[in-house]
């Protein structure tokens, strides 16, 4: 924006140091195209009617834009963690200070970015972070995936015990529970019960007589530990 009082049109303009990409007759600038720095814009009136040419100056700064990243190095978290799960936040120029945002059900830190998995609703999130606008340039938002995952339970039950040995068919097992609480494996104590360890099944007639205690095991996944469940059932010696 140029203005004065008598010939002051038609000048031109100038700048130091170089690196601004500046229109000597317009003064307009480009800052996509410019280096980011601090520079000195100098307009320079015509030498008219006797009178020397004049100079005026003002400042200009081009700012460069940030970059952040966001990373939840742990995820998925599982709802047993009670405290705050840190996030990592790297960047360049002006990428700290800013906020932190989630859809509803996450437990989230808006300043420092930490969330809690425990108060959160077990689901898939998207965490933004948005810098902060700043030196001319809008806010800048970067997103990374959260998962929290729900502490899987389950239950075992043999509807039919106590089973006599004279049973040559696998009987079945009756599995509950809730979250991601299939895919285990089946075992028992002590030695002598016929069971398939993936099914569950038993079959009293190739087992030993005797009391058993049948575990069934959820292995460690979506952040959260192995749980497991068990059961007692009993093995009758075929009567003479």
């Amino acid at each position: 924006t140029l203005n004065g009082t008598g010939t002051y049109t038609g000048g031109t303009y100038t700048s130091t140091p170089a690196g601004l990409s500046l229109n000597a007759s317009t003064g307009a600038i480009i800052p996509s195209t410019s280096t980011p720095g601090n520079y000195v814009v100098t307009y320079t009136t015509l030498a008219s009617g006797g009178c020397a040419s004049i100079q005026t100056t003002t400042n200009v700064t081009i700012t460069d834009v940030p970059t952040a990243t966001i990373v939840y190095a742990n995820s998925p978290f599982c709802t047993t963690l009670n405290s705050a799960q840190a996030v990592t936040l790297n960047g360049t120029l002006a990428y700290t200070g800013g906020t932190f945002t989630s859809t509803t059900g996450l437990t989230i830190d808006a300043s420092s970015g930490d969330i809690t998995p425990n108060t959160s609703t077990p689901g898939n999130y998207v965490v933004t972070y948005s810098t902060l606008a700043v030196g001319g340039c809008p806010s800048v938002p970067v997103t990374t995936n959260v998962v929290i995952t729900a502490t899987p339970t389950a239950t075992i039950t043999y509807a039919g015990s106590p089973f006599c040995a004279t049973l040559t068919t696998a009987q079945a097992v009756t599995l509950n529970g809730t979250g991601s609480f299939s895919g285990g494996f089946y075992t028992s104590t002590p030695a002598g019960l016929f069971i398939n360890s993936t099914t569950g099944t038993i079959t009293p007639s190739t087992s030993a007589p005797g009391n058993y205690v049948v575990t069934y095991t959820i292995v460690a996944s979506g952040g959260c530990a192995q749980v497991t469940a068990t059961t007692t059932i009993i093995i009758n010696p075929i009567p003479v």
